[in-house]
């Protein structure tokens, strides 16, 4: 991209991380990009809101407090299925729940996108408290399917990021 010497500090080691998911396919890409996309249209300011912890999986916490060392990705002890209680899958899909504008509706495994939708202060999220972590924490999630063996088994992976 021509604008990275706008970038935050924060911002390049997330992007570099984010490479090691280049071979996962077009979605993965693509939530990079619009994840770019939100910071350029933001100013690549890092200082953008913070996203509500509730629900927030205990990995993510641990990241953002060990001061989001990129090179060591977070470790998911059991990836699991959404609805298997104690699990990352549904810890994190508990969290994008809760996360979401109310005109987002939950159907059939995800959500909707309707054409008249605010994502009100969601828009302000950039930064590495912002939707960043959101990106990480797929990063995790598709790192751990990965290294299982199994990337054509976690459809539900796919699902999240083409949800998000």
């Amino acid at each position: 991209r021509p604008d990275m010497a706008k970038w935050y500090s924060e911002m390049r080691k997330a992007h570099s991380a984010f490479a090691l998911g280049e071979k996962w396919g077009g979605s993965w890409g693509d939530l990079v990009e619009s994840w770019l996309d939100l910071e350029a249209a933001c100013g690549y300011d890092d200082n953008g809101g913070k996203l509500d912890n509730t629900n927030r999986p205990p990995e993510v916490h641990m990241f953002l407090r060990g001061g989001c060392q990129w090179w060591a990705p977070q470790s998911i002890k059991k990836i699991g299925r959404v609805g298997e209680k104690g699990t990352y899958a549904d810890d994190w899909w508990l969290w994008w729940r809760h996360l979401q504008p109310k005109e987002r509706l939950w159907l059939g495994g995800m959500h909707t996108s309707p054409s008249e939708m605010t994502f009100g202060n969601l828009v302000t999220m950039h930064g590495r408290i912002g939707l960043m972590q959101v990106v990480a924490s797929l990063l995790w999630w598709g790192l751990a399917e990965a290294e299982a063996g199994d990337m054509g088994h976690a459809s539900e992976w796919q699902t999240t990021v083409e949800d998000v």
